[in-house]
């Protein structure tokens, strides 16, 4: 059985491969396709088929250790923050993140997830954001194209959604590159 999280986004449930141990987390069951995702010792950097960042921005310590654990196994680089001032500081450093992982509630006075989306975008339009909550109504925030994910979420889905939108994005990017290209021939 599917499960829409978008418009335009269906993830199918795959079975788990080999456990893996985490620090907040007694087991996790990664997707079986190793084409699609790495696996990897967190200390090995060579055997990362990934260079990827993602910035976790969620106010909820134990969310962003299970996401950070997640990620992290799957081979990826993540940087957390636990509010959206502190996500612009990472913003801010010039450090190099390929997608947000962001929860659309934030601790009173800090912009949600969608608002923090929307001011960061200025800075950085290529970042690609997927946003997360367990409150049932917060998509309501959204935009219809917008990526959300329930939590708790599975690992597989995590990674899934997350990897999903850096594809993305490399499509995005490839197509620019190669309107450039042909006007350049021109």
């Amino acid at each position: 059985m599917s499960s829409n999280l978008a418009s335009d986004l269906i993830v199918e449930p795959r079975q788990p491969a080999a456990p893996i141990s985490l620090p907040s987390l007694t087991c996790l069951a990664l997707p079986a396709t190793r084409d699609r995702l790495a696996v990897r010792d967190p200390g090995d950097k060579a055997a990362s088929l990934f260079d990827l960042s993602v910035l976790v921005v969620d106010d909820d310590e134990s969310c962003r250790d299970v996401a950070r654990g997640i990620l992290s196994a799957a081979g990826f680089d993540v940087v957390c923050a636990e509010d959206s001032r502190k996500a612009f500081d990472v913003i801010d450093t010039g450090k190099h993140i390929d997608v947000a992982l962001v929860d659309v509630r934030m601790p009173h006075g800090m912009p949600h997830g969608a608002s923090f989306a929307a001011m960061a975008q200025v800075y950085r339009p290529s970042l690609k954001f997927i946003f997360m909550s367990a409150c049932r109504f917060a998509y309501t925030l959204l935009d219809d194209s917008d990526t959300f994910v329930r939590k708790p979420f599975a690992p597989y889905h995590l990674l899934d959604v997350v990897t999903r939108a850096i594809r993305k994005k490399e499509r995005a990017r490839e197509a620019s590159s190669a309107r450039i290209f042909s006007l350049a021939r021109a």
